[in-house]
């Protein structure tokens, strides 16, 4: 995920919950993401393309030029974060490919919980 992603789901959840969500890398479950307003929906497996499709069809019976000013003026937000994604990009340039993201790379493929205290600085 994004580094920025906190300063947006800060908007949607408020502030405590996004930093105990991306410090602590739990999961959580489907009923407790949309508790939190994270997802729009819950849908069973089964019921998936059902539901995509009845979503498709509201979405095509709207005005294309609404539909067109509802995006823009919903990615606003997205703007403004602009320069926190640059600053971002340039906080992980120099750590990229290093000892400690391999480390969560390799633990993530091998379904092993990692080792960060061996980075630690006192």
């Amino acid at each position: 995920m994004h580094s920025t992603a906190p300063n947006f789901l800060t908007m949607t959840v408020g502030e405590k919950r996004p930093k105990e969500i991306y410090f602590l890398c739990r999961q959580y479950p489907a009923e407790e993401a949309l508790r939190l307003g994270s997802v729009n929906d819950v849908v069973a497996h089964e019921g998936l393309h059902r539901v995509v499709e009845q979503w498709c069809e509201e979405l095509l019976d709207m005005s294309p030029a609404y539909l067109e000013i509802s995006k823009v003026t919903s990615n606003v937000c997205w703007d403004m974060l602009a320069r926190a994604f640059q600053h971002a990009e340039q906080a992980l340039l120099p750590i990229a490919g290093d000892e400690e993201m391999t480390e969560a790379a390799r633990t993530f493929m091998e379904k092993r919980k990692p080792d960060f205290r061996r980075f630690r600085k006192s």
